[in-house]
């Protein structure tokens, strides 16, 4: 159902996601390539997946040729045309990269299939195979087999509520840093469990970690003016903020959407007055315009994207 339509009687302004994507994609996306400058595959992969997800939410098709277009969906287009996968030397052994492209693979293929056939389940699939292939209790980093980290096993929650980065080579949480975006997939995959299971104690174990993550955290806290985000980490928060769409997608309870709704909004309502530039690019900073340190790339736009669907979704039915 379009975004103006599932969760407000009126008509959201839907102009800053155009915006923000529009950014995104003629400032950083190489059509020779097929990639965004300054990106990894994973963090390609999460752009590509908030691209799709706005077009599913608001029904246009503006920008349909990003799929067939991008690098990975190119890879995806092969395999599904001549049945060679190039997948195995793409990743590199790298488990942790694989899941993310098996998000956005599985979310174009359900852009396409809304709009007729699709060539992208078969690679979502054959990359799901190499990834369960390393399942064993948890699952590996990467083919090296020298790290567990969180986002690939959640395991691994501490006593605030939150998740640490992973395992020691004893087997116990490392106690290393509880990145943001790892509490939201969490969240995520819980959500899903519970609707598969109807078990409500998914949903309780879900919101101890959201709850615990609505803080600043890590370089998201404006009180540390010195901190910087990477290129990966200028993805972070996006991820949250797309995770906790997925949850409320999942769970489709409109007194847990009213729980979140004020801070979904308060977040795209940062993106929107201190995260965006004149030229409506996005930094990596909401807390406060550019002064405070905010660096602008397709991560950090793709990550204010994902803060502006959510919020079209499940935000409070006002304006910015």
């Amino acid at each position: 159902m379009p975004v103006e339509l599932e969760h407000c009687s009126g008509t959201l302004n839907l102009q800053p996601l155009a915006d923000a994507h529009s950014s995104c994609l003629s400032h950083y996306f190489n059509v020779i390539t097929g990639q965004y400058s300054g990106g990894a595959y994973w963090t390609d992969a999460n752009a590509i997946e908030n691209i799709h997800n706005l077009m599913l939410a608001t029904g246009t098709d503006e920008w349909s040729s990003l799929g067939d277009n991008s690098y990975l969906g190119r890879t995806a287009i092969l395999q599904a045309d001549t049945g060679i996968s190039l997948w195995s030397t793409i990743l590199d052994g790298s488990y942790d990269d694989a899941s993310w492209i098996i998000m956005a693979l599985w979310k174009i293929a359900d852009y396409k299939t809304a709009r007729g056939p699709g060539q992208f389940g078969e690679s979502a699939n054959t990359i799901y195979s190499m990834v369960e292939s390393a399942w064993d209790t948890f699952i590996w980093w990467s083919s090296a087999k020298d790290y567990k980290n969180s986002v690939q096993s959640s395991q691994l929650r501490n006593s605030q509520g939150l998740f640490n980065d992973g395992l020691t080579s004893t087997c116990a949480n490392n106690g290393q840093t509880t990145w943001t975006y790892n509490q939201g997939v969490i969240a995520a995959g819980l959500g899903t469990l519970y609707a598969v299971t109807k078990d409500a104690t998914l949903l309780t174990e879900a919101e101890v970690t959201l709850d615990a993550a609505i803080r600043p955290e890590s370089c998201d806290n404006p009180a540390a003016k010195t901190a910087t985000c990477n290129n990966d980490q200028q993805s972070f928060k996006g991820i949250f903020m797309k995770s906790l769409q997925y949850y409320l997608d999942r769970v489709n309870d409109p007194a847990r959407t009213a729980k979140y709704a004020g801070f979904i909004h308060a977040q795209a309502s940062g993106v929107y007055y201190y995260g965006t530039s004149a030229s409506t690019d996005i930094g990596s900073v909401w807390y406060a315009p550019s002064q405070g340190g905010s660096v602008f790339s397709a991560s950090s736009s793709s990550s204010g994207l994902a803060a502006h669907i959510v919020n079209a979704k499940y935000g409070p039915c006002s304006a910015l």
